[in-house]
């Protein structure tokens, strides 16, 4: 199995699905569809990656691993597999909630559908307040889930990671959703945490910004120079972290 495959495999596992949590919240469509969704589905893949997503009372939560209890198994035999999955052109195994298939194909497709739409943005769909706002916050959780999966096998990354220090960073954007990470040699983890308990904070302007920043198309040396993001403390640590989030998008379809 290549490396590619297995970066991706993790990235759509754990930084991917992770938006479902929040997209049942932001979305009145889907918030209105999950409210008496009482299942968890977990997502096996043959010696590699274990995920699970579980709705209950309305909310969603995603894990590493697994839940006590699984009404819903659904094995891949590769990495690979999964993926192609996650592109369209492939099924998973079975192997555990036989009588909720039908449920997978109607009614979850409607939420993994939903998630696709706010991932994969059209200038046309940015021009949109709300949409601007959503997608913004799901490349934000995107790119923080997928730095410790990145970090692991990608070599480049493995070798910044080798670099980082001790510290904490806190992303936040004006009036917007923010993103506080742990880090320490070879070790990144998406944490709780504010300005206060940072070592290096990262605040940006606004959403429009934030969004523009995170799909490349504002560059950090322009954003500094006209005040549109601003950095304070140790500035070396998101030095590093920028090396590893350059990396991600060699991995997110």
């Amino acid at each position: 199995m290549s490396i590619e495959e297995k970066i991706k495999a993790g990235v759509n596992l754990y930084a991917v699905i992770k938006n479902i949590e929040q997209l049942v919240i932001l979305d009145p469509e889907i918030k209105e569809l999950v409210k008496s969704w009482n299942i968890s589905i977990e997502f096996r893949v043959k010696n590699g990656p274990v995920a699970s997503v579980k709705f209950h009372d309305g909310k969603c939560e995603v894990i590493k691993g697994k839940f006590s209890k699984t009404n819903v198994v659904l094995f891949f035999m590769s990495e690979a597999h999964l993926n192609k999955m996650f592109d369209g052109n492939a099924n998973p195994i079975p192997l555990k909630g036989f009588t909720k298939l039908g449920f997978l194909d109607k009614e979850f497709s409607k939420v993994t559908d939903k998630l696709e739409y706010y991932l994969k943005p059209t200038p046309e769909l940015l021009s949109d307040p709300n949409y601007l706002n959503i997608n913004t916050i799901f490349t934000l959780t995107t790119a923080m889930n997928a730095l410790p999966v990145v970090m692991k096998y990608d070599p480049k990354s493995k070798l910044t990671g080798s670099h980082l220090t001790k510290g904490s960073l806190f992303i936040n954007v004006e009036n917007g959703p923010s993103a506080f990470v742990n880090t320490d040699a070879n070790y990144i983890e998406v944490a709780v945490g504010n300005s206060e308990t940072a070592t290096c904070e990262m605040t940006i302007k606004n959403i429009s910004i934030a969004n523009k920043f995170f799909s490349g198309e504002v560059d950090i040396f322009s954003a500094l120079a006209k005040q549109d993001i601003k950095i304070v403390g140790q500035t070396y640590l998101l030095d590093n972290i920028g090396l590893i989030l350059d990396r991600i998008p060699i991995y997110v379809n």
